[in-house]
């Protein structure tokens, strides 16, 4: 029998975070895990940053693309 899970997550986890939740997935018995985490990119500038954002930090512009991975 297997099992899987799919992590969505709101930012990228620290070595120390990721190493822990995987050594429990596998101490668990969990076959397949992953890690979904969005990053967005300024369509303007074209700056991109691992945490979703609404507004460019770097030039102000609100035309950005938010990538994520859909899962299903």
């Amino acid at each position: 029998m297997g099992s899987a899970a799919h992590l969505n997550l709101a930012e990228h986890l620290s070595k120390k975070q990721v190493k822990h939740i995987m050594e429990y997935a596998a101490k668990e018995g969990c076959q397949y895990w992953t890690f979904n985490i969005p990053n967005c990119q300024c369509d303007e500038c074209h700056y991109i940053s691992k945490t979703p954002f609404s507004v460019c930090p770097k030039c102000g512009s609100t035309n950005v693309s938010l990538y994520d991975r859909i899962i299903g």
